[in-house]
């Protein structure tokens, strides 16, 4: 279902199902286990995605965040379940317009839970397995994306130091996130002792440590290049995408963590969204759909018996939810 979703733009279509679709997610976030919570969690946030700018899409985040968050939590939930949902929590609270303290209990939970890859109280950095790390990474990346929009209050309740700290974990992926929300930081307001951070950076964009794998020291001497050429020369990554006629630049961390954040949502679909959603279109400032302007083609027969085929595999996929 969330192929189908992400690939075509049926907002008529969701927007009548919506509350059938929240409770199938909600039933399965509570009683479901492992992939199934995963699934679960993804869909989330794409329906609210599909529902647009709408108060629909206010009630359903609304509503699936408290079981969102109540998974997040649960350390006895499988690691993998817990990642997607404080993902979708996180892109839940940066979509829609959450009452302050739901807001609040969103980044609270998101920041316990990646504290768990601060150093220890000796100074060392905790031996965690990678479906941890994956878990604390997850979470980082989702407050980041919150940090975007709620900006200093929500950097000065982690610090600066923790962030940096997270530089030495032992998996990449923890190393990336705490970089990223480094860069975000700086981007909001200027890093305290700038130096002594280029320092760290330099040296994880040079790492060559014959005891990391050939592909996590490229990946990871790619992504703290751009990290350290932004904060020691104030040089933002400029991103082009282009879809059909348009063409999207990105030039902050700001709108570049935005759009991962829809990449994970959307994933193959992405374009065909930012052309038609508008949801999206107001994120990224687009404007109108070109397309709901000035219509290119005449729907085919072929378009739409489609369309129609979709529907009828989309509705027999939700009743076989209940």
């Amino acid at each position: 279902m969330a192929t189908a979703l992400s690939k075509k733009y049926l907002p008529d279509f969701v927007f009548d199902r919506h509350m059938t679709l929240s409770e199938a997610i909600r039933s399965s976030l509570r009683r479901g286990r492992g992939a199934e919570q995963e699934a679960a969690a993804q869909l989330a946030p794409l329906l609210c995605v599909c529902l647009g700018a709408c108060d629909e899409a206010e009630e359903v985040a609304a509503s699936l965040s408290t079981t969102l968050l109540q998974v997040a939590a649960d350390a006895s939930a499988n690691p993998h379940a817990r990642a997607k949902c404080c993902w979708s929590l996180a892109v839940l609270a940066f979509l829609t317009e959450l009452e302050p303290s739901e807001a609040l209990a969103s980044e609270r939970l998101l920041a316990d839970v990646f504290s768990g890859s601060y150093l220890k109280g000796d100074g060392h950095t905790p031996n965690i397995t990678a479906d941890t790390a994956a878990l604390h990474a997850a979470a980082l990346s989702g407050w980041t994306l919150l940090a975007t929009v709620d900006g200093c209050q929500n950097l000065d309740a982690v610090g600066q130091d923790h962030l940096i700290d997270m530089l030495g974990s032992g998996h990449l992926d923890v190393r990336v996130a705490a970089g990223e929300a480094l860069a975000v930081m700086h981007e909001i307001k200027p890093l305290e002792a700038p130096e002594q951070v280029c320092e760290l950076l330099a040296a994880l964009a040079t790492d060559s440590s014959r005891f990391r794998a050939k592909k996590e020291r490229k990946a990871q001497r790619s992504s703290f290049r751009e990290i350290l050429a932004y904060i020691e020369e104030g040089r933002a990554p400029e991103l082009k995408i282009r879809f059909g006629q348009e063409c999207l630049e990105l030039g902050t961390w700001a709108l570049r963590k935005h759009y991962e954040a829809f990449c994970q949502v959307l994933g193959s679909g992405l374009n065909l969204h930012l052309a038609q959603n508008d949801l999206l279109r107001q994120v990224f400032r687009l404007g109108d759909p070109i397309n709901a302007a000035t219509p290119t083609h005449k729907v085919t027969k072929l378009e739409r018996v489609s369309s129609t085929l979709l529907s009828q595999h989309l509705n027999e996929q939700i009743s076989t939810l209940f």
